[in-house]
């Protein structure tokens, strides 16, 4: 499939969705403005902005069976992303949807959530970042921590208390670090949504000290002899409240081909659908490697 090719599949997926969930995204002469890649990069970000995601990836994997179990885990990614963010952020928005939008390569895969909030900055955030860093150097964790804290500023998560965002940031990170080193080739769909193209260069890192952030705050007057001692009832909050860990979170294995069903301890939740994957028809023209 060449260039041409692939963005008119691109154009038309993008369309359908469209004009299913509002028809006024594409007005009539819609496909006469602009190149092919500024109309798609467009109607991505405005469909980004309503709930849906949509994402594209080539297979780098040889077999069948590696090209399948890479796109699978990578998309998985992305639906976990959303559920950290939904189940600490917006509990009440918690359902998330995935499904391939056609049975062809490279893999468009559609995400859909609850919360347009989080689809929109997960679009113009996470995925422009990890289609920019394929086939680069490792980044440094500066960047994935950069990352994962301007998804927060977008979510307006600073009412959050020191320990939790601590917990969220590193969970996150898991999650945005397994993107950034996935062994798929993710392609560009949507634009970002902040003014820059290199978001490590342009952003505050704020790195929460975990143990500084229970300390009480030391009082005026001291007394002469004698040690400082923390009230009781602190104490107890200390004893009954576990450090964060960096646990990625980890889908269970009876779903579906695409996404995870979050563990039932979170409070968000996943249903997949089952479309017709495009490895299907791999499997059956006898092909070992993809388009």
């Amino acid at each position: 499939m060449n260039t041409l090719q692939r963005q008119v599949r691109v154009q038309n997926i993008l369309l359908s969705l469209a004009r299913e969930l509002d028809a006024s995204l594409v007005p009539p002469g819609w496909e006469q403005q602009g190149t092919f890649k500024e109309r798609n990069a467009q109607l991505a970000g405005q469909l980004a902005s309503r709930g849906v995601l949509v994402l594209m990836a080539e297979v780098v994997g040889t077999t069948l069976e590696e090209a399948s179990r890479d796109i699978h885990t990578w998309i998985t990614n992305y639906v976990n992303l959303y559920t950290l963010l939904a189940g600490n952020l917006l509990p009440s928005y918690p359902v998330v949807r995935s499904q391939y939008a056609d049975d062809k390569l490279p893999a468009i895969v559609v995400v859909r959530g609850e919360s347009s909030d989080i689809i929109r900055v997960i679009g113009g955030c996470v995925a422009p970042y990890i289609a920019d860093r394929y086939g680069q150097p490792l980044v440094e964790e500066i960047g994935i921590r950069g990352l994962m804290d301007i998804i927060l500023d977008e979510l307006a998560a600073e009412d959050l208390d020191g320990k939790k965002r601590a917990r969220l940031m590193a969970e996150g990170i898991v999650i945005l670090r397994n993107l950034r080193n996935a062994p798929v080739r993710q392609l560009h769909l949507t634009p970002y949504i902040r003014d820059f193209t290199t978001p490590t260069q342009q952003i505050k890192v704020v790195v929460v000290d975990e143990e500084a952030a229970d300390i009480p705050v030391r009082p005026d007057f001291l007394p002469e002899t004698g040690e400082l001692r923390q009230p009781q009832q602190r104490q107890q909050q200390q004893t009954a409240s576990p450090p964060p860990t960096n646990r990625p979170i980890i889908p269970r294995k009876d779903t579906g081909p695409i996404g995870a069903q979050p563990d039932s301890t979170d409070n968000a939740r996943h249903e997949s659908s089952r479309p017709r994957s495009p490895f299907a028809s791999w499997r059956q023209e006898g092909n070992n490697k993809p388009d």
